[in-house]
């Protein structure tokens, strides 16, 4: 058997084998879960604040870790406070968006409203800017309320009513007041604006039969401001106008601007007539306000110094970083044409031997003796050399004198030449001559053929104009007669070399004397030569014998059309007051004017046509006045007259010369008036004088103001009761109804027949044409407007103008895509107007 070793009995085993073996040593404890499970529980509580010890206490943990996540979030909401869910959704989901968009969530009916709050006002959303702000777009803050579209618009308003029939001065319609020496005021819905923004206003308004103090101007525009508090603060007047008689005929617009100060939170726009007008019917439309600055640029500083910054210079635009960058390609490389110039010749070997060899060059060319410091400089001055020989008889301008031409040029050389320039001569005679008789011989002699032609042809069309002046000038001179027993009659033509002085037995010029002399090769007169700016005035030194009186000018050449000359009655033996007729190109003026030295001033015209093609070169301007009436007449034809209703312009006998002046101005040069061709006063008077037309007539109407039907014309219809004003002459003729035109001829024949007036429809004014009426009944269509009509009329025949509707709109059907033509109808009629006959056979 195998050896063995006895090792003896073991010990008795006394304690745990998972014990420590030393008993004198601490022992392990028992292993307890929960023990371990509260630890843990208490480590996370510790890392994260969630407390795991009670569901009651986990939810507390996990609502107040919530709290510190999402409070801050929504406006410092306290999630453990025992909020309802209705809390908690207004805290975390309503609050949040009314402050972002300004939707209202808290009850339909809010959410409602705040939708149509974002429709109707979408330009005030919290936090968004007005479009004015940012671009140059008019943005009404007034919501279209100033366009007065309906009767509503005014409705608690005591003191303006809607106008159903006045349209808007752009659009829409208008609301009036009748003045009654009281402040009437209205004003819009107050708007949010801030201070240093401008605001821009807008209204038009038109009156009639107004009646205001003086330097009262009661027509008022402008704004109500008030504070943050709602506080109405002192009313900002911003225009005014000076209204005076009728004007409704014509909207007078007002627009300012006025910087909103500090303090001021809203703002009202307001119409006012105040206490200034005593009478009279007002009317307003189109009343609007904006904004129209733009946005501050304090609040985008920092992004106009990072462009400045990128594009290299103040204020700078896409263009300058454009161009900072363009040198730069797609590689991100530089070409290296951005650097060659910038590079110093130091810094290029060779370049400073190039620049001698340049310098050297530029000294041989300029003639300057030169030591070639190479090659290339010793053979470009020995080339140089060669041919300069060839050009020193180059002049400095490249050309060869015909000194320095060897021999002569053989003719075949400019054979075209010679004959392109005879044909073309021989053109120029043919066109002058007005035959075809061409030129003949050398060069020389068809030059001077064709310049003799040309000068025959200049010749004629001078003697054609001045032929016409001077049958311009006698009919002048047959026209003025004395109409009374005890009548002066003048006529004077004007005739002499340029500069001399107009004769002074006859004249007396100013305000300076010699002012007015011969003008030029036609011998016209006009402002003497190196005069400034300004009026000149000449006037016989004859009178008239009575307060009824005429004047008339011959206008000549003149070197602008533009500007004034004008005829005179009724002045002071100062010259210094009277009434003026202004002729320019086109038009005809009438009024007061007075003088006092050089400073002349024109009231404002009694009465204004303008669209006269026969105002020009050669047209006789004649104005005439018999008590206050006074008329117009262009070669022979009425065109306008005029009551001076507040007798401003003195008559007696004080007041018995006349004159004629002419303007000198200067724009971009110096320019005169017509200058005239001959000058005729006498004395006049109306229908009833000692001379008068045979079998013809005038009526005339002198005011301004307007006639509104109460049933539109919608094809013909006469003129209104009381419509002319005034019979400025009537022969052979009965008038049987002045007011509305109406005149019975004495005898048969061929007549012919011209008007004048200016109707209006609902859209503004319609083409003035007109018909005729003869004993009650339409007789012809459309006649042109102020155009001259035949007729042959038997004797008893009553004829009167009417007026005729021409002017129509196209009306779109909608969606068939076809139109509809719709006659427009007449619904007033206004200004200064005339009727005229006279019998031809």
């Amino acid at each position: 058997m195998p050896a063995s070793i006895d090792l003896g009995s073991y010990p008795a085993i006394t304690h745990h084998p998972a014990q420590r073996l030393d008993p004198t040593l601490p022992r392990l404890p028992q292993f307890d879960p929960q023990q371990v499970f509260e630890q843990w529980a208490q480590l996370l509580k510790q890392m994260t604040g969630i407390d795991l010890s009670s569901p009651e206490a986990l939810f507390t943990s996990i609502i107040g870790k919530l709290q510190e996540i999402l409070g801050p979030i929504f406006g410092g909401i306290n999630l453990t406070g025992g909020l309802t869910p209705e809390q908690i959704w207004a805290a975390t989901i309503a609050n949040p968006i009314k402050s972002l968009t300004g939707v209202d969530l808290s009850s339909p009916a809010a959410l409602v409203a705040s939708i149509i709050h974002l429709i109707t006002g979408g330009s005030k959303f919290p936090g968004v800017l007005a479009i004015s702000r940012i671009a140059n777009v008019i943005q009404d803050l007034l919501d279209g309320a100033g366009d007065f579209l309906t009767a509503d618009s005014v409705t608690d308003n005591p003191y303006y009513d809607w106008d159903s029939v006045m349209p808007g001065f752009v659009s829409g319609g208008s609301i009036r007041a009748t003045a009654n020496g009281t402040q009437q005021v209205m004003r819009s819905e107050p708007f949010e604006v801030f201070g240093g923004q401008t605001l821009e206003l807008r209204s038009a308004a038109q009156w009639t039969g107004a009646s205001a103090t003086a330097g009262s101007n009661p027509v008022k525009v402008g704004f109500t401001p008030f504070d943050a508090a709602g506080n109405p603060l002192a009313d900002v007047i911003r225009g005014t106008l000076q209204p005076s008689g009728d004007h409704g005929w014509q909207w007078v617009p007002v627009q300012e601007k006025w910087p909103v100060p500090a303090g001021v939170k809203y703002v009202s726009q307001l119409l006012m007539l105040d206490s200034g007008a005593t009478a009279g019917t007002f009317w307003f439309s189109n009343a609007s306000a904006w904004a129209s600055n733009l946005l501050d640029l304090r609040l985008v500083k920092d992004l106009r110094e990072m462009v400045d910054a990128v594009g290299g210079a103040v204020n700078s635009g896409v263009h300058d970083i454009e161009e900072r960058l363009q040198a730069i390609t797609a590689d991100g490389k530089i070409t290296a044409t951005e650097i060659v110039g910038l590079i110093q010749q130091a810094q290029v070997s060779g370049l400073v031997i190039i620049q001698t060899v340049l310098n050297q060059i530029r000294d041989v060319v300029n003639g300057n003796v030169v030591t070639p410091i190479n090659n290339i400089v010793q053979d470009f001055i020995a080339w140089f050399g060669l041919n300069q020989n060839k050009t020193q008889k180059l002049t400095s301008g490249g050309h060869l004198s015909t000194s320095d031409v060897v021999g002569t040029f053989d003719m075949s050389r400019v054979n075209d030449l010679v004959d392109n320039l005879g044909n073309i001569l021989s053109g120029v005679k043919d066109g002058a001559d007005g035959v075809g008789t061409g030129t003949t011989g050398a060069i020389g002699d068809r030059i001077n053929q064709a310049k003799d032609s040309l000068l025959a042809l200049l010749g004629l069309s001078q003697d054609a104009l001045k032929s016409a002046i001077a049958a311009q000038t006698t009919l002048q001179e047959q026209e003025t007669e004395q109409n009374t027993g005890d009548g002066n009659s003048y006529s004077f033509v004007f005739s002499g070399a340029d500069g001399a002085a107009l004769n002074a037995t006859d004249w007396t010029t100013g305000p300076t004397p010699g002012d007015i002399t011969i003008r030029g090769d036609s011998g016209y007169a006009g402002v003497k030569n190196g005069n400034p700016d300004g009026y000149y005035f000449a006037s016989p030194n004859y009178t008239y014998a009575s307060d009824g009186q005429s004047a008339s000018f011959v206008l000549g050449n003149t070197q602008n059309g533009n500007y004034y000359s004008g005829v005179f009655i009724r002045c002071n033996a100062d010259r210094t007051t009277g009434a003026y007729c202004l002729a320019k190109e086109g038009e005809v003026r009438v009024g007061k004017f007075t003088r006092s030295g050089t400073s002349w001033t024109f009231a404002t015209p009694m009465t204004f046509q303008g669209g006269l093609s026969s105002v020009k070169q050669g047209a006789r301007i004649e104005i005439r006045c018999s008590g206050n009436n006074f008329f117009v007449r262009v070669n022979g034809k009425p065109v306008t007259s005029a009551t001076d209703v507040a007798g401003t312009i003195a008559a007696g006998p004080d007041c018995r010369y006349a004159m004629f002046c002419v303007q000198r101005a200067t724009s971009w040069f110096t320019y005169d008036s017509y200058r005239i061709a001959a000058f005729a006063m006498s004395d006049y008077s109306p229908s009833g004088g000692s001379a008068t037309l045979s079998n013809a007539w005038s009526l005339t109407r002198s005011s301004t103001s307007g006639f509104t039907y109460t049933d539109p014309i919608t094809s013909a219809g006469l003129l209104p009761a009381s419509f002319f004003t005034f019979t400025d002459y009537a022969n052979g003729a009965t008038i049987t109804d002045l007011g509305r035109g109406a005149v019975t001829v004495d005898q048969a024949g061929l007549y012919k027949l011209a008007t004048t007036c200016r109707p209006y429809s609902a859209k503004g004014p319609v083409t003035p044409h007109w018909c005729l009426y003869r004993n009650d009944v339409q007789v012809t269509g459309a006649i042109g407007p102020g155009a001259e009509f035949e007729i042959l009329l038997n004797a008893g025949d009553k004829i009167q103008p009417a007026l005729i509707v021409v002017d129509y709109d196209v009306r779109s059907n909608g969606s068939t895509g076809s139109e509809t033509i719709v006659s427009r109808t007449i619904t007033q009629v206004f200004g200064v107007a005339s009727f005229t006959g006279r019998k031809l056979i």
